[in-house]
């Protein structure tokens, strides 16, 4: 505390925190105020009439309680002789010999503006804020050495040169422009006392700063220009931001997982949307991403569940700030639902696949290099049907084609009625009836049969078939006679061999699903 007294550029000044008496001052607050020491100590600032207008004081009170610091508050403050000049405050909290205390450093903002640079650094350069004077064409007239190095610059890179040219980007993030921003700053100056919006340091990077403004004309040129006082808040803008994406991809979560349980109607769904601003409306397509749960890289990142989740929020965050529609997380995977446009059929195929590759990329872009594979529906009405269609896509296609990442519900073909039976009592039994003498006889050769005989129903040429299994014709004739033995079956009967490819899919589906 005590070197904060011997600042000799600023009028520092201790007030008690339970009676507001005067506990210390230094001697650039007596010199600029007019008094001795014995004058001020054991003295309230009200017995001292330093407040030109009291209710400051009131106002300065309640903003340090609130927030514990108070940084450029502007106040009229009265000398000794009465004269008042109105002076910028930075306020906190503290402690003097042991008795806590109330630190206040003045500095007389008349002078700041009026003085030349050096008088600028002597008084405000070393302070933890950026202060800077522009003029009214965005000129830059001074930047303190705090403010430029936080930005990345010299000082001369920037006094001289424009706000355009430097530090404002003519749109903020938010979309707002902020170069006829700036121009409206003098047209309409009472308004903006008080701003916040992004600039940008030397290195690209952005940060959002809290700007506290003083306008003025100077008195012999008539040049309006403002003096104004920023805090770096983009760390507080960030937790804002992500607590309030937080909170609506939570309500969003909860919204779509009850319409797929049934515990609200896709009418009430749809309302609720609307109310909470969602951009999402029927007819609709689903697409649901779901990743390799083999890879190993997968499993590591699994063993930190707050990493995880943060990768997962990630992705869903970035499909729906890209792509729009409607994007969140659960059990079964990653599941993005996007209006489809009423088009032509093949129009519409068109357009889902293009979405569906911009869904793909952000993907690669936040699970570098894991697997993943990804389900999409048919064109519908119900969030539901869209839903199960996705889901029942990316879990069947990869049985009967496991080289494809992309798969749809409207290639499944046949497959789509097999799902449910393959599970059921009365597919059990069909796949015995077709398939059991070869089920009963396990072996290292079983999985050869089964090969073999998915060729055989194939209807292809034996050369062809003998291809593929990389075997002589005669082999493959050889086999083609067991297998007829064995399933004592006419395997070239067209009838026949429909009911062996419905069986060793529903084989196929028991095996994988």
């Amino acid at each position: 505390m005590q070197q904060l007294l011997d600042i000799k550029c600023l009028a520092v000044i201790l007030t008690s925190l339970v009676d507001d008496r005067v506990i210390e001052v230094n001697e650039k607050y007596l010199t600029t105020f007019g008094y001795t020491r014995k004058e001020v100590i054991g003295k309230t600032t009200t017995e001292l009439n330093i407040w030109a207008c009291p209710q400051d004081r009131e106002t300065l009170v309640n903003m340090l309680s609130k927030d514990g610091k108070v940084e450029n508050f502007a106040s009229k403050l009265c000398a000794k002789t009465g004269q008042i000049i109105t002076y910028r405050l930075f306020v906190e909290y503290g402690a003097f010999d042991g008795q806590k205390c109330i630190v206040g450093l003045v500095y007389d903002a008349t002078e700041a503006l009026c003085e030349s640079e050096k008088k600028y650094r002597d008084i405000i350069g070393d302070a933890q804020i950026i202060i800077m004077n522009v003029d009214e064409t965005g000129r830059i007239l001074f930047i303190n050495k705090f403010g430029s190095n936080f930005l990345g610059y010299q000082s001369s890179d920037l006094i001289g040169y424009t706000l355009k040219d430097t530090l404002l980007p003519e749109f903020e993030s938010t979309g707002r422009n902020l170069w006829k921003y700036y121009k409206d700053l003098f047209d309409n100056s009472a308004n903006y006392k008080k701003i916040v919006c992004e600039v940008t340091k030397k290195d690209g990077r952005r940060v959002w700063i809290e700007w506290m403004n003083c306008f003025q004309k100077d008195a012999v040129t008539g040049q309006a220009s403002v003096v104004t006082v920023g805090i770096d808040i983009t760390a507080r803008r960030r937790a804002e931001a992500l607590a309030r994406t937080m909170y609506e991809r939570r309500q969003r979560d909860k919204m779509l997982d009850d319409v797929i349980e049934n515990r609200i109607t896709e009418e009430e769904f749809f309302s609720m949307a609307e109310e909470n601003g969602l951009q999402i409306a029927p007819p609709l397509v689903c697409c649901m991403v779901v990743l390799d749960c083999s890879d190993d890289r997968l499993k590591f990142l699994k063993k930190d569940l707050e990493e995880w989740q943060a990768w997962v929020d990630t992705a869903v965050d970035l499909i729906y700030a890209r792509l729009g529609g409607l994007a969140w997380h659960t059990e079964h995977g990653i599941v993005i639902l996007h209006h489809s446009s009423k088009k032509s059929r093949a129009r519409s195929i068109h357009d889902d696949a293009t979405w569906v590759e911009k869904i793909s990329n952000v993907i690669k872009d936040v699970f570098r290099g894991i697997h993943y594979m990804i389900g999409v529906s048919t064109t519908h009405t119900e969030i539901k049907t869209v839903y199960t269609q996705a889901y029942e896509a990316v879990r069947v296609g990869p049985v009967f084609h496991p080289e494809k990442y992309i798969h749809h519900w409207r290639d499944l073909g046949v497959n789509r009625l097999l799902i449910e039976q393959a599970k059921s009592t009365a597919g059990i039994a069909f796949i015995q009836d077709y398939l059991g003498p070869l089920l009963e006889r396990p072996s290292s050769r079983n999985e050869e049969w089964f090969m073999t005989l998915q060729e055989i129903i194939s209807g292809d040429s034996m050369n062809a078939m003998a291809a593929r299994l990389h075997i002589h014709p005669k082999t493959l004739a050889f086999r083609k006679i067991r297998i007829k033995r064995l399933l004592q079956l006419e395997i070239d009967d067209p009838e026949e061999r429909l009911n062996i490819a419905v069986a060793l899919k529903l084989k196929k589906l028991r095996e994988k699903l």
